[in-house]
């Protein structure tokens, strides 16, 4: 049901020209620490905690079970903010304020090890070795 909610919103908001950007929020019932509380909490793009241009949001539903959703924003909404990309950057800083045990969540056992010893990204496309 998720991802039909998510082809839904996409259908709805994808091509209105209004809007700019897709706002992660949390589901009401959000049961556990994972990462949805980062995209809800961290400005990866320097458009506000948890919002994310629509070339550059992340796929909904993220996990197995997720209840979350995005919201719309408008450009009327985003007044004096300029994308910037701070992916990376944020990411890590909001991982390092984390609980072991959140960032494991996150990452994984193995990808936080990568990520802690600097040998890898936070993302999962980063953290993931390739194969072969």
């Amino acid at each position: 049901m998720a991802r039909a909610r998510y082809d839904a919103f996409i259908a709805r908001y994808g091509e209105d020209e209004d809007v700019v950007a897709y706002q992660w929020k949390l589901g009401s019932r959000h049961p556990a620490e994972d990462i949805c509380d980062m995209y809800a909490e961290v400005d990866l793009y320097g458009l506000g905690k948890g919002v994310f241009p629509k070339d550059a949001a992340p796929v909904n539903p993220a996990h197995p079970h997720c209840l979350c959703h995005y919201a719309p924003v408008y450009e009327s909404e985003l007044e004096g903010k300029k994308r910037s990309n701070n992916v990376e950057a944020g990411g890590n800083a909001w991982l390092k304020k984390q609980s072991l045990s959140v960032q494991e969540k996150i990452l994984g056992v193995k990808g936080r090890e990568e990520w802690k010893a600097g040998r890898a990204g936070w993302r999962r496309q980063e953290t993931l070795k390739p194969r072969g």
